[in-house]
Parts: C-alpha cells; structure tokens; sequence
C-alpha cells in the first residue's frame, strides 16, 4: 500500500470529488442514478448542520481515494437515549480496490465513532464484507416497526448491552 493521509474534507472541491466518487460507485453504469446522487449531494451541502467534518477521505498518490460520511443520530427507546454512527457512502476508486484503502479509513473512522461516545453504529453495506470490523447482520428486510403503545409500557430505565449474532 502507498503512503496515504485520512483526515476529514476540507474543501467545497474536495467535496465534490468525494460526491463523485459517491455517484460513481453506486450508480454502477446508470447515468439517471449517476445524475440524481450528484443532485442529492449537491443539495446536501445546503441542509442545516452540513458539515465537512461528517466525511472522511483517504488520499493516497495525491488523489481522492476513498471516502465514508458518518452521521451521527439519536435513537430514542423508551427513556432511553442512544448515540447512533450512521456509516454511509463507504467507496473507493475501482482502481485502488483491494489494496486496503477502505480497511485502513473504516478503522479511523470507528475510532471517531468510539471517541465521540456513539453507543451504536449502524451500516447498510455489502454482505459478507463488514463483518471485519464487527459488524453483523441485524434486520435482514432493513425495517422494523414499534407500535408506540407497546413501546411506552416499558419498563425504565432500559439497559443497553452489546449485541450478539
């Protein structure tokens, strides 16, 4: 692996390689998806709380490598507060694919989650792939449903602890 430097986005062009990056990687060959997420970036930047500081990027050889946007959410069970990493928009270049890069920037990154105190993080990601980094499959059809009546019967305070597969 090169040399590389991971730190957070700095600048508006900065950004918009990362978005780039972004729309590439997810559009897969679709120009309409490709167009729509520059869009969807393009606007993000104009969203109340928009900071450069919620994307991280590794620059190896001078270029935009690869980049994950951490957001972070509060998760409200009961009277219970959690701190939530959302994990999203992890790509990199297809050229550098294989060599690390991502490894290497989703390690920083879950030491940032550890170290602003996030009780849980959360990513939608490819199968097989995160379990790395301790992550593991939690809702396989991506959605679940509390009815709010069943939700305040609980009984407080809630604990939470690690879970398990």
């Amino acid at each position: 692996m090169t040399h590389y430097e991971i730190r957070t986005v700095q600048t508006m062009e900065e950004f918009a390689q990362a978005s780039q990056l972004a729309a590439e990687t997810f559009a897969r060959g679709n120009r309409d998806f490709y167009e729509r997420s520059l869009v969807y970036w393009e606007k993000m930047t104009r969203q109340p709380g928009f900071s450069f500081d919620q994307h991280y990027v590794l620059l190896a050889e001078g270029r935009l490598v690869s980049h994950v946007e951490i957001g972070s959410y509060m998760l409200r069970y009961g009277r219970v507060q959690l701190e939530v990493a959302g994990v999203g928009a992890v790509c990199t270049q297809i050229r550098y694919q294989g060599h690390g890069y991502n490894a290497a920037l989703l390690r920083v990154c879950m030491d940032v989650m550890r170290e602003s105190g996030a009780h849980l993080s959360l990513l939608n990601g490819i199968p097989d792939y995160y379990h790395r980094f301790g992550y593991s499959a939690m809702i396989p059809d991506y959605t679940i449903e509390v009815p709010v009546e069943e939700a305040l019967r609980l009984e407080a305070p809630l604990t939470a602890r690690e879970m398990l597969p």
